[in-house]
């Protein structure tokens, strides 16, 4: 199903994207990766597990029996994904208290790789995962406890322990509480979503200092809740979810992107009037994959929608029948700023 036509071009002369629907009934999903064939994984963390659909259209489930808790109001299990280069998914994982959560690893059938669980001493609820793209190391951002962590890259292939890069987000020089997401733009910087309630945004840090972890500058402040950045594979762009935080949950929201202006990048809206968008991911022919955590939390009102500036190739997901229609946004009057 549609829900916005391809009318026209942004002011840097990128089109307008198609924006379909293609799933829904999810129990909040919070996590995306897509595999080179198309095949889309969800991390359903509501349901306590990740949904595979095909190329065709067809669900399935990949993995499942993750552990679930709450990180009120939602119900939560597998939070983010990630895919490695031959094919492992990566699992940042919720619902456990601090030392006991996971980052797990499953094969491309979905079975465990239990050999390489790691169990960082001081996280939880690791919300966004991301890989350095030049020394391989992996970084995961813990939401509950304010940390980054960096798990160096073996020689042999996989992860040594969890290293504390940041050991308080909270604390100066970043001074933001519960890290949301993560992603590496191609020169190295690390981008560092926030939804903290007092100082929500985007920061950018160097991953190169002798100290650790650098402050290099602040891109995107905002009064909503920032719950996930991504960059584009082919363009370098930054992407970034937001939403409003009203009635103790996420509300509507957007879709938002950097474009460089006069020496210096702004925000703009890429798409508009999304219900609580919590997670991005980018497909092998570069569409952009949105996940939706909808109107009411623990109900199957979640989604996920797919924006394609182009021609959509046949690799990618099919979606649903038309007659299916997407989560109803929040009343008006609820939207507002924490």
């Amino acid at each position: 199903m549609t829900l916005a036509a391809t009318v026209g071009c942004f002011d840097d002369g990128s089109f307008i994207p198609t924006v379909t629907t293609v799933a829904n009934g999810l129990n909040n999903p919070t996590g995306l990766a897509v595999r080179p064939d198309g095949t889309l994984l969800v991390a359903e963390s509501g349901a306590g597990r990740i949904a595979a659909l095909d190329a065709d259209g067809n669900t399935s489930t990949f993995a499942s029996e993750f552990s679930t808790g709450t990180f009120f109001p939602y119900d939560i299990g597998p939070l983010s994904l990630m895919l490695l280069e031959d094919g492992t998914l990566v699992v940042g994982e919720g619902g456990e208290s601090t030392g006991r959560e996971r980052i797990s690893f499953y094969d491309t059938t979905g079975v465990e790789l239990p050999d390489s669980v790691i169990v960082p001493v001081s996280g939880s609820n690791f919300n966004g995962l991301a890989l350095h793209p030049t020394t391989g190391d992996l970084y995961a951002v813990s939401t509950e406890s304010d940390r980054i962590f960096r798990l160096p890259a073996l020689d042999g292939g996989g992860f040594g322990s969890a290293q504390e890069f940041v050991a308080a987000t909270a604390q100066p020089p970043i001074s933001r509480a519960a890290p949301s997401g993560l992603a590496f733009e191609p020169d190295g910087m690390l981008l560092v979503a926030f939804s903290d309630f007092e100082a929500s945004g985007i920061l950018r840090l160097t991953t190169e200092s002798d100290a650790g972890s650098a402050l290099v500058d602040v891109l995107y402040e905002t009064s909503s809740i920032v719950t996930s950045v991504a960059v584009a594979p082919s363009t370098g762009e930054v992407f970034f979810t937001e939403a409003v935080y009203a009635g103790n949950q996420l509300g509507r929201g957007r879709v938002g992107r950097f474009i460089e202006r006069d020496g210096a990048f702004t925000a703009e809206t890429y798409i508009d009037d999304v219900t609580a968008p919590a997670a991005l991911a980018f497909g092998p022919n570069g569409a952009l994959y949105v996940a939706t955590l909808g109107a009411t939390p623990n109900t199957n009102a979640g989604g996920v929608l797919m924006a394609d500036s182009e021609t959509t190739s046949e690799s990618e997901p099919a979606g649903l029948d038309d007659t299916l229609i997407p989560s109803e946004p929040p009343p008006a009057e609820e939207a507002g700023t924490p």
